[in-house]
């Protein structure tokens, strides 16, 4: 009986935790486009960036409206947080996957892709771009980040780095 017990709230605390995103989503991010069938992403509109020195005490923020939703990028002189309906989520808290030891990188908000990601159930919030020191062009723009921040309950955020010719499909 205690056996059953314990599988039962091992399943249920596991079911608690969003899982984390596969590599088809975390490249679908990076490329800023679907990589697989499973995959969906849909580009939120940047257009119009709005700026504010003091979005949250101590952060200036670049955002964008979406759906109702601020959505966008806070620096402070202590660290940078990407934005999601107005709750900050520290770029340094991020847990590193393709098991990279990269620390996270800055983003540029006007210059990264935003974009919603689907796979299943689970959906998240991604932020793209090449790093900014290696230049827009050649072959260095094939080495990306993405931030993945989670949508289910509880939020994760994710950082990922790597060159996107490195995904192998399954």
């Amino acid at each position: 009986m205690k056996g059953v017990l314990l599988l039962c709230g091992l399943f249920v605390a596991s079911a608690a935790y969003a899982a984390a995103p596969s590599d088809a989503l975390i490249y679908s991010c990076m490329s800023a486009s679907s990589v697989s069938p499973l995959v969906h992403v849909k580009p939120i509109p940047t257009n119009e960036s709005i700026d504010e020195d003091d979005y949250k005490p101590g952060y200036k923020a670049t955002f964008f409206q979406y759906k109702g939703k601020d959505i966008g990028y806070a620096r402070s002189a202590a660290s940078n947080a990407l934005i999601y309906d107005g709750i900050l989520y520290q770029t340094s808290a991020a847990t590193r996957l393709l098991g990279g030891n990269v620390k996270p990188v800055e983003v540029n908000p006007n210059l990264a892709m935003w974009l919603l990601a689907n796979e299943g159930k689970d959906q998240f919030l991604c932020v793209s771009d090449t790093l900014d020191g290696l230049g827009r062009s050649g072959s260095y723009q094939n080495v990306r980040y993405a931030y993945l921040l989670s949508l289910s309950s509880p939020r994760r955020l994710y950082f990922a780095l790597d060159d996107i010719r490195h995904y192998k499909k399954h």
